[in-house]
């Protein structure tokens, strides 16, 4: 693939071709006239490309600088703060973006017994790619070294639910009261991992 697509999004440009093959293929936008098919579609795109881990921080950043900006307003009185504007097309798209980001994060918001079971496959795909590249003498990623031992898959995950999952869904909790049990859940997941007691983590795969 990375032959195939310009880096750095690699797989999103890959996910983008076939989302765009599968629309059209399926006569999914006949309805639409070629203008509101196209601005569909650019939206399509900018949400895959959402999902570019690269963007995390910017994703975060952003959706806590609104939350901040709309505390203040209604601090000063204002009745009217929104967080987004429906009728600026930059906003959409930074929603979209932000929705999509979230999305594709979900699995630890989630009941237990998805998050558990998502992080499991998670950690196991991690620990065969690591195989592979040592197998195929590539670099190894830091990250999916020893994820055969139960410290490193507690470790890792505990640092994903503190650094990744839990900034970005704080936010929209803070922005959307009716997602703060996404947020409950993944606090739960991450209270649940004690790195000197693991024998009852059920994260362990």
């Amino acid at each position: 693939l990375v032959l195939e697509y310009p880096p750095p999004m690699v797989l999103e440009e890959h996910h983008w071709r076939l989302t765009r093959q599968l629309l059209v293929d399926s006569k999914a936008l006949r309805n639409l006239g070629e203008a509101e098919a196209e601005a569909l579609l650019a939206t399509c795109r900018l949400g895959i490309a959402g999902t570019y881990m690269g963007l995390h921080k910017t994703v975060v950043e952003g959706l806590q600088a609104r939350v901040a900006a709309v505390a203040a307003k209604r601090a000063a009185g204002a009745a009217d703060a929104d967080f987004y504007s429906h009728e600026d097309a930059s906003e959409r798209n930074e929603l979209v973006q932000a929705i999509v980001h979230a999305a594709d994060l979900s699995a630890q918001a989630m009941p237990p017994n998805n998050a558990y079971l998502f992080g499991k496959l998670c950690l196991e795909e991690f620990h065969l790619q690591h195989r592979r590249e040592v197998a195929e003498r590539l670099p190894e990623t830091p990250l999916m070294q020893r994820l055969h031992e139960p410290i490193a898959q507690a470790k890792a995950q505990l640092g994903f639910l503190v650094y990744v999952v839990l900034p970005l869904y704080k936010a929209i909790a803070d922005m959307m009261p009716e997602l703060r049990q996404a947020l409950t859940n993944a606090e739960q997941r991450a209270a649940e991992i004690d790195l000197d007691r693991l024998d009852g983590w059920p994260g362990l795969h």
